[in-house]
C-alpha cells in the first residue's frame, strides 16, 4: 500500500489542511497507480488525522469516476 509511505502521508495531510477535495485527491491518487480501496483508505485517515472532530459518516467518500487530470 503506498499510503504507508511518508511523503504520501505528508501529500495528503497537507492537501487536506490546505481545502482540496478529497475527491479529487483520490482521483489523481489512482492515475498515480493507487487502486481505489487503498486511496480511499489513505484519505479517510488523512481526514481522521486533519479533523479529529469529523464523525465516521462524514468522512465517508464517494466513488468518483475517472474524468481525467485533476490538480489540486
Amino acid at each position: 500500500m503506498q499510503g504507508s509511505e511518508p511523503s504520501w502521508q505528508e501529500w495528503i495531510t497537507s492537501n487536506l489542511s490546505a481545502g482540496c477535495d478529497p475527491a479529487d485527491m483520490q482521483v489523481r491518487m489512482i492515475a498515480a497507480g493507487w487502486n481505489e480501496a487503498d486511496a480511499r483508505a489513505a484519505l479517510a485517515s488523512g481526514i481522521a488525522q486533519v479533523f479529529p472532530s469529523l464523525t465516521a459518516p462524514v468522512v465517508a467518500l464517494p466513488v468518483v469516476p475517472d474524468t481525467g487530470m485533476i490538480w489540486c
